[in-house]
């Protein structure tokens, strides 16, 4: 099996032999293939994720369903449940690829190999990573005394050696971040992706704040800067920086105590602190508003609570972060 869409931990949950036996009929392949219904909002195991047991349609996607059934025949629809469970994660994995490949733009294995880049990567696939040249410069340093400096240039590899080293610049609502090849992104990066991009060509997703750090598979550290005026600001003595490191110590607390399986409410208060972030370092309304945190404190946090009674206090607290940092003016 080559690049995954799916993480190895999440098929094998999403797959797992100690889910229920199906009693629900998949809306993709007609069989019965679901233990508990995802239909009616109402029921107490609605966000329950699980995977079909015929086709594999995963319970999140069901959206999707008729793409995911036009996959799964294209690759042979095989009974999913059939299988083993490693031979059943890299079928699911493969009519995902499949799907994934029919709504974007991706690289062949000969562009990537090549580290070609089709410009509708950038422009086609959801997207908005605009073309940016400045007179400023991308600067990386690494622990063992090496630099390299690079033209301030969005959508561009940069090759650090001719082999396994290469990073690219992009930019979304004008805020830079640093893709990283797979031989450099040991450490861990933020919920992001970007289709074509990764995990095709790039593994790590970094942020400026101020600097972007990470590490190779040899242990190696390195460090990037881009020109201060790229960078952010953090207003370290005012009160709003105060109460969004209190309620970022909040939640990291509440995500480390979530259960590793619990993969929806890590990723959701993931969003929370990357948005609490950005808001921080942009400043104010005027540079940044975090559209995903509004529109959840507007349609979901409701049903979140509904679904998680625990985050009741939190979701009161965002709202009142939200709420305090429309009036500011830093910048």
């Amino acid at each position: 099996m080559g690049i995954r869409r799916f993480s190895t931990g999440f098929l094998e949950m999403l797959l797992s032999d100690e889910l229920p036996d199906p009693v629900h009929s998949c809306p993709s392949c007609g069989k019965t293939g679901f233990a508990y219904d995802h239909v009616d909002p109402n029921s107490p195991n609605h966000n329950k994720v699980e995977a079909c047991r015929v086709c594999g349609l995963p319970s999140f996607m069901f959206w999707n369903k008729k793409a995911w059934k036009k996959c799964w025949k294209e690759n042979g629809a095989k009974t999913v449940f059939d299988m083993p469970l490693s031979e059943r994660c890299d079928y699911v994995d493969q009519i995902y690829d499949c799907m994934y490949r029919k709504e974007y733009v991706i690289p062949s294995d000969e562009d990537v190999k090549n580290k070609r880049i089709d410009k509708r990567i950038f422009t086609d696939n959801h997207r908005d990573l605009p073309f940016v040249k400045d007179e400023s410069n991308l600067t990386i340093t690494n622990d063992k005394g090496e630099k390299w400096e690079f033209p301030y240039e969005t959508n561009r590899i940069f090759e650090l050696d001719d082999d396994k080293r290469y990073v690219m610049l992009i930019e979304q609502n004008r805020y830079a971040m640093l893709l990283a090849s797979d031989y450099l992104g040991v450490r861990e990066s933020p919920i992001l992706t970007y289709p074509g991009l990764t995990p095709d060509l790039f593994t790590f997703i970094g942020l400026f704040a101020p600097d972007c750090v990470f590490e190779d598979r040899s242990g190696v550290v390195y460090t990037a800067t881009v020109a201060k005026y790229k960078q952010e600001y953090v207003f370290e003595d005012d009160d709003f920086h105060k109460r969004v490191l209190s309620l970022t110590d909040r939640i990291n607390d509440i995500r480390n105590a979530l259960p590793k399986e619990d993969y929806r409410g890590r990723n959701l208060l993931q969003f929370f602190l990357s948005d609490l972030q950005k808001m921080d370092l942009r400043g104010d309304p005027s540079r940044y508003m975090p559209d995903y945190l509004i529109q959840f404190l507007e349609k979901g946090s409701e049903l979140l609570e509904k679904d998680r009674p625990e985050f009741k206090n939190l979701i009161r607290e965002l709202e009142e972060t939200l709420q305090e940092y429309r009036s500011l003016k830093r910048v």
